[in-house]
């Protein structure tokens, strides 16, 4: 069921819900890539398709771009133990923001993540 809160796109087609959701879920290729550089490449093509693409693409890599950082910050201080759980912490805001951004993508909704430093206004 659509979230009454969101502000929602009427305009966005499959297509855009489709790039969005895709925007969201590259975020997931961190075991290969820096996470945001898939985002990044896929938003610099698309955010010219419309406004709803190029809001979700933003603001899937400025979350990326975020997690990438409280996950650096606390693979050091794992050094002094208090990064594990911080670790399993970071996991677990990125893959459910993602899943919940995904979800807003999917019904036309404009999706904002917690926790997220944005870069890219």
């Amino acid at each position: 069921m659509p979230n009454a809160a969101r502000f929602r796109d009427p305009d966005a087609t499959s297509s855009d819900r489709k790039k969005a959701i895709a925007l969201h879920l590259l975020g997931l290729s961190a075991v290969i890539w820096i996470p945001v550089v898939p985002s990044l490449i896929l938003w610099l093509i698309t955010r010219d398709d419309s406004p709803f693409v190029a809001d979700h693409g933003k603001e899937a890599v400025n979350f990326q771009i975020s997690i990438f950082i409280y996950a650096m910050v606390a693979g050091v201080l794992a050094f002094v133990l208090v990064g594990f759980p911080l670790l399993v912490s970071v996991g677990i805001l990125g893959l459910v923001g993602m899943i919940m951004a995904c979800m807003a993508a999917k019904d036309s909704e404009y999706f904002r993540y917690p926790m997220c430093l944005r870069f890219i206004k």
